[in-house]
């Protein structure tokens, strides 16, 4: 039998994303959703055990009392003062993105501004800079940018953005289409802390705030920063098969 991989900081990495999108997956889990990226390197369940516990999770509660991933307002310039001339460019990318923009976010596109003309590639390419910024924090690791600066001198975003993304199969979009069979409906999705929480006859956990407000806010359901607690009715109902339900349920303890 081969002998589990050791974490090295990419495969850290990678376990801060499916961590960061999924905040209940048991260690299980997230070993066999490495499995197909990482092929024969996946670390065995007590290591990983160990780096969340050793690495993830100080390194939350650092990112979380910094207050860098709160929505960034004109208020919050108090506090984390940025160059007056790049507002504009913050305001406008507030205007048009559907994901939330925080502190950390808000950063990125002061220092890429002057770099991308298109207020629509700025706001994707600011929204990814951000997130492989959070992740980096949280697998407490430099934020090398070396690889990503490339391909923003030469333009090509595309594929910028899944080098920035890490290219992580994620189910949000297999969720939303979902047969009825013996699923439930979830009517509202409540915002707790960096979870997101459906509402059926039970309460599921979902995945990652950060994720689940930018889906919502694709789907029409959802157009502000909710607050913590804040339950969101959805104008559409989607579904949870009888296993999701269970599987939530047996994560969220």
């Amino acid at each position: 039998m081969a002998r589990p991989a050791a974490i090295t900081p990419e495969i850290g990495r990678e376990i801060t994303r499916i961590k960061e999108r999924h905040p209940v997956w048991s260690t299980r889990t997230i070993a066999k959703a490495l499995e197909p990226k990482l092929k024969g390197r996946t670390p065995g369940k007590t290591a990983i055990s160990q780096y969340l516990r050793e690495v993830y999770k100080p390194a939350e509660d650092v990112v979380k009392k910094s207050g860098i991933d709160e929505p960034w307002n004109m208020g919050t310039l108090k506090e984390h003062p940025l160059p007056a001339d790049a507002i504009p460019y913050i305001l406008g990318v507030q205007h048009i993105a559907a994901n939330p923009v925080t502190i950390r976010r808000a950063r990125w596109i002061v220092y890429l501004a002057s770099l991308i003309k298109s207020l629509e590639t700025l706001k994707d390419i600011s929204f990814g800079y951000a997130y492989a910024d959070l992740i980096a924090d949280l697998s407490q690791q430099p934020f090398d940018t070396s690889e990503y600066d490339v391909l923003l001198r030469q333009d090509k975003y595309k594929e910028l953005q899944d080098l920035l993304w890490g290219k992580l199969q994620t189910d949000e979009k297999n969720l939303m289409l979902l047969t009825a069979g013996e699923a439930q409906k979830v009517n509202a999705v409540k915002f707790e802390g960096r979870k997101a929480i459906g509402i059926c006859q039970t309460e599921v956990v979902l995945g990652s705030k950060f994720v689940w407000m930018g889906l919502l806010t694709k789907r029409g359901d959802l157009d502000h920063i909710p607050k913590s607690g804040e339950v969101v009715i959805l104008k559409n109902h989607f579904l949870l098969t009888k296993k999701q339900i269970q599987k939530g349920v047996k994560d969220e303890r």
